[in-house]
């Protein structure tokens, strides 16, 4: 379920991580307000809530790291030296655009 919840680019490799800790988040709030139905929308709401600021910052590092893959032959591979080439694929920040 929590993979289906949020997605990240595989290029940071936490999607699995990720997912596990959004089924742990969700098991915590069915158990806080009990397994009804009637009380699965106020459940939702508060995982969601609880769950925010870390799927957006692992979204975000995950989108920083798809958009540096892609545009990495052209940009980094071709124009840095090697260890300013290695600084900015383990950062996935720009050191240098040409």
């Amino acid at each position: 379920m929590g993979i289906s919840a949020h997605t990240a680019h595989f290029a940071i490799g936490s999607g699995t991580k990720l997912a596990l800790d959004d089924a742990i988040e969700l098991a915590r709030q069915f158990e806080a307000r009990g397994h009804a139905v009637e009380r699965i929308p106020e459940t939702l709401a508060a995982y969601e809530e609880v769950r925010r600021v870390d799927v957006a910052r692992i979204q975000n590092a995950a989108r920083n790291a798809m958009e540096w893959f892609e545009v990495v032959g052209r940009r980094y591979a071709d124009s840095l030296e090697a260890p300013q080439f290695f600084y900015s694929m383990l950062t996935r920040l720009a050191t240098h655009q040409p």
